[in-house]
């Protein structure tokens, strides 16, 4: 396919076929991305700097690739390292297009698309606003924030990244994350398979669907701020909100799990709005699980033991917590080994 190309030597624009993927692999440079009608991509530097120069494009009838160029970089085996200027770029993509970024340190905005997206980053940032799924991110230590108009599937992985989602309906979840925290605000379709984990990060849920928590937690509380049932003991909880029609597995090992009610699974948001700021942990006002009257968790802390508690094993469970913190256990050896707890916790005896 033909590349139109402009004789401002600071953009490119190129044309791509419907159902195309349009890919980044990029460094530190900041990427904005706004889908747009039409069938083609148009690509400009922030800084007026040659594209030509700076960066490698490849295309295709149904593709085009937007790599790091040679300048400034030179390669030590199979490391490229590069020493020079990483312009920023802004790029309008067809609204039926796929996108994928790829980028080091550098921050990822994307606003409008409208068909299934993948992102990793490093250090880099992601903010997405997106009209379709599914959406796939990965971090290292930056933080993902997703709001979309429409319902959507998430995948998200991050290390020390914050992971916040707002649409009006999650179709499936899978979230994880090792210390930052998870906020999911949206209604849960009814079918889908919805997975949270995180090992010392939070989990706040704000939802208008009649879920079924199903909550295994080492060393964190769990809360909630409506009605609801709550059945298991120390660790092992399912709280139930209404009829309970949509199951929600969350793991942690010493985060908080906190619940909150949200819009109403029949009445879709008519409108966006910046996703809200977490409460702060002094200003809340859930309730710690606790006794029921009616299935209503009753106001207040109570100090006094929990009568379906196991045997103590808690010496056990913080020093797998400290071992996996400095770095001797990885995070599937230490939730094997509190699992074994657990079970030794609450076996029956013979």
């Amino acid at each position: 396919m033909t590349d139109t190309t402009r004789t401002d030597p600071s953009a490119r624009i190129l044309p791509i076929a419907p159902g195309g993927e349009v890919e980044f692999r990029l460094s530190s440079n900041d990427l904005r991305i706004r889908a747009v009608d039409g069938d083609q991509v148009v690509i400009r530097s922030r800084g007026n700097d040659d594209l030509e120069r700076h960066l490698e494009i490849q295309t295709g009838a149904d593709y085009i690739r937007v790599l790091d160029g040679p300048a400034g970089s030179w390669r030590l085996g199979p490391i490229t390292m590069r020493t020079g200027h990483n312009p920023d770029l802004e790029v309008d993509v067809p609204r039926n297009v796929r996108v994928a970024g790829r980028t080091i340190s550098g921050d990822i905005t994307a606003v409008g698309l409208g068909a299934s997206s993948r992102w990793i980053t490093a250090t880099g940032d992601l903010r997405l606003g997106v009209e379709a799924g599914p959406v796939v991110v990965e971090t290292m230590s930056g933080d993902v924030r997703i709001e979309s108009g429409a319902a959507l599937d998430v995948t998200a992985r991050t290390v020390s990244g914050d992971v916040r989602v707002r649409a009006p309906r999650i179709l499936a979840m899978d979230a994880a994350t090792t210390s930052g925290d998870i906020e999911i605000d949206a209604a849960f379709a009814e079918h889908g398979r919805h997975t949270l984990t995180s090992v010392s990060g939070d989990v706040r849920l704000v939802t208008g669907s009649e879920i079924r928590v199903e909550s295994s937690s080492v060393a964190g509380d769990v809360r909630a701020a409506m009605p609801h049932r709550s059945e298991g003991s120390r660790g092992r909880r399912v709280v139930t909100v209404g009829a309970g029609r949509v199951l929600v597995s969350v793991k942690t090992m010493s985060g908080e799990v906190s619940l909150r009610p949200g819009t109403p699974d029949a009445v879709p948001p008519t409108g966006r709005s910046p996703m809200p700021e977490p409460t702060p942990k002094a200003a809340r006002s859930e309730v710690r699980w606790g006794p029921t009257v009616a299935g209503v968790p009753v106001t207040g802390e109570s100090s006094a033991p929990d009568p379906e508690a196991g045997p103590d094993n808690e010496a056990e469970r913080l020093e797998v917590l400290r071992a996996l913190e400095r770095g001797e256990l990885d995070v599937d050896t230490a939730w094997a080994r509190l699992a074994a707890l657990e079970d030794a916790a609450f076996a029956t005896p013979a």
